[in-house]
């Protein structure tokens, strides 16, 4: 402010116009405003407020231009605001510009002229958040158009908004658009919202309703004769029934879709159903449907359907996660992320990011993966389905650990998970509160935790590995489980008291917790080995367990364990964490650290990651001032 005070009035004047318009303002814009810009614009930059070219002019920092506009009168700025806009409309500048311009000068005319338009180039570039905030100017000012329009841009703002990951706000525009479709008689425009209606409900968690929904698209859609709407039907009930664990459904459904794609030639339905019946085909151990979800994914990408590659990415994970081939997982999870960010699809970076929590949790790599739980679990955006995972993986490594938030945690995906009425939702839950009793030596606790997993498997057809489990855990509880039919290796060489093959089968998985498990149930030396696992990954209940079992057998030498923390590790800070700690404390960014330890800079952010978690810090900053104040100062030289 003591900078524009000392300038000129011509200066000052094109400064007010800078300051109200973001980033580059075009010399031709100045000059249509003010036809004298030469001296203002070289007074400005003498004064160290501006910058320009032969093209544009710009504020130095946009710290400076926020600050000038706030000295502006709110008549002012709407003056500027429509000024630009008698310059910008005419000359055919980008409507998101114009959009901006004409909110500010509250110019509703403008805005649902070119709102619209602004919007729709959204959607065609990715930027689906981008293309949301455009249809919420709209959305005070939707009486304003014709019906058959309205229900177009409300339909367009339920796709966009379910892209973005604000599930709420999409179901509103759905059921909009759903009875302004019906008052038109526009029978595919209703069957359409119909089965988006049930995408959202599924979304949020809600079954029964997402059920009703695809029943009524399909009986809305049927009658008008092949389509690619009825395709889409289709393949959503075959979505819903694969999700349900009804395989036979599943296949029936999904067949339909792929064939009524191909009458109509619509590929999204198509890749859309590939997807659903290698789904359904796989999880039931036909291995044969992961060439139908490779088939899917190739034909999304092919065809540029970024939200069908997103989906195909993540089935392709959840079921590899299912059969325990981490690499392959891996891989579908970091391609996935990759197009799911660049696209702007944030559901699925966060629904992805859930399936590498679990990686990482299987893996032993538990603070990867409370840190990727936690980032999911604090988006606000993502309610529902995407929660699940995420949470119950949270509350399983806090379990693991013995944190005092377990029991809570655990309740609370409980309650999360049962109302899917979805195996792969409450399978894992159930087998974390099983494990949980287990911890305590609970038998009783065990046999109620995995009871509701049990029964829904009963009802559907066996899923390797997650029916294994599911049997391996009425075993832990001490019941009679069929031996013969448990597929997975580790859990029947487990349940048949080959604990030393059990260990070896999950050692080559990768999986020390479930390895250091199997030793725990064999001799003395192997509890030993156990012990050593289970402390190196922090399992102090499983640790303890042990102890009490070596204890009463009259062991002579049981170590002691973890020594007791120190000042500097009093969060809980791994040794490596500690390291990365100290360099936040010297101010390093992730690339310094990563050459400094010989890490990459990903598994340096995974550290950083787990930090903040472990020291309740909001960003590196608290997080260098807390790791200080433990003690974690520069290293020295």
């Amino acid at each position: 402010s003591a900078r524009l005070a000392h300038c000129s009035p011509q200066a000052r004047a094109l400064l007010e116009i800078a300051a109200v318009v973001p980033g580059r303002c075009e010399r031709a814009v100045l000059t249509a405003l003010l036809p004298e810009t030469e001296g203002p614009l070289e007074e400005a930059r003498e004064h160290g407020l501006l910058d320009y070219d032969l093209a544009a002019a710009w504020f130095r920092h946009d710290l400076a231009r926020r600050a000038a506009e706030h000295l502006l009168s709110p008549q002012r700025r709407r003056d500027l605001h429509r000024a630009l806009l008698s310059v910008l409309v005419p000359g055919g500048a980008d409507p998101a510009r114009i959009v901006h311009h004409a909110e500010e000068a509250a110019d509703v005319e403008a805005l649902i002229r070119f709102a619209p338009l602004a919007a729709r180039q959204a959607r065609a570039a990715a930027a689906h958040r981008e293309a949301v905030d455009h249809y919420r100017r709209l959305v005070p000012h939707l009486d304003r158009f014709p019906a058959a329009e309205r229900a177009d841009l409300l339909a367009e703002y339920t796709v966009e908004c379910y892209l973005a990951d604000d599930q709420p706000a999409a179901l509103d525009a759905a059921e909009q658009a759903l009875e302004l479709r019906r008052s038109l008689g526009d029978a595919e425009g209703e069957g359409e919202m119909l089965r988006w209606l049930s995408r959202l409900h599924w979304w949020l968690a809600d079954p029964a309703k997402a059920a009703h929904a695809a029943g009524a698209a399909r009986e809305v859609l049927e009658p008008l004769g092949p389509s690619a709407g009825l395709a889409m039907a289709y393949s959503n009930l075959a979505q819903l029934y694969m999700l349900a664990q009804e395989q036979k459904l599943a296949v029936t459904w999904a067949t339909k879709a792929i064939a009524t794609a191909r009458e109509v030639g619509n590929m999204p339905a198509l890749a859309h159903a590939l997807n659903n019946l290698g789904s359904a085909r796989l999880r039931v151990g036909d291995l044969e449907g992961r060439a139908l979800l490779e088939e899917s994914l190739a034909l999304a990408r092919r065809e540029g359907l970024d939200e069908h590659a997103a989906r195909a990415f993540s089935n392709l994970s959840w079921t590899a996660l299912d059969y325990r081939e981490y690499e392959r997982a891996a891989s579908y999870q970091e391609a996935g992320l990759a197009l799911a960010a660049d696209r702007g699809l944030e559901g699925y970076v966060s629904y992805l990011t859930a399936q590498r929590a679990r990686l990482h949790l299987d893996r032993g790599e538990w603070d990867q993966a409370e840190a990727d739980a936690r980032w999911v679990l604090a988006r606000p955006e993502a309610p529902g389905i995407t929660s699940v995972p995420a949470l119950t993986v949270l509350a399983r490594v806090r379990s693991r650990r013995g944190a005092s938030d377990a029991a809570k945690l655990l309740e609370q995906v409980w309650e999360a998970a049962r109302l899917t009425g979805e195996l792969q939702r409450i399978a894992p839950v159930a087998v974390a509160r099983a494990e949980f009793a287990w911890l305590r030596d609970d038998r009783p606790g065990i046999l109620a935790a995995i009871q509701p997993a049990l029964a829904l498997a009963a009802a559907r057809q066996r899923q390797p590995w997650v029916g294994d489990e599911i049997a391996f855990w009425l075993w832990r509880a001490g019941e009679v489980a069929e031996l013969r039919r448990v597929a997975a290796a580790p859990f029947a060489l487990h349940m048949s008291g080959d604990w030393r093959g059990a260990e070896e089968a999950w050692a080559r998985l990768g999986c020390p917790f479930e390895q250091a498990c199997a030793l725990a149930d064999g001799d003395t030396e192997a509890q030993l080995g156990a012990l050593e696992l289970y402390d190196r990954l922090g399992a102090v209940p499983a640790s303890a367990l042990v102890r009490r079992r070596l204890r009463a057998a009259g062991s002579p030498h049981i170590p002691r364990g973890p020594r007791p923390k120190t000042r500097s590790n009093a969060a809980g800070l791994t040794p490596r964490q500690a390291e990365v700690a100290r360099l936040l404390v010297e101010g390093l960014g992730n690339p310094e650290i990563a050459a400094r330890l010989f890490l990459s800079p990903r598994t340096v952010e995974h550290h950083v990651s787990a930090i903040l978690v472990k020291l309740g810090a909001a960003d590196r900053d608290e997080a260098a001032r807390k790791a200080e104040r433990l003690g974690l100062g520069p290293s020295p030289t």
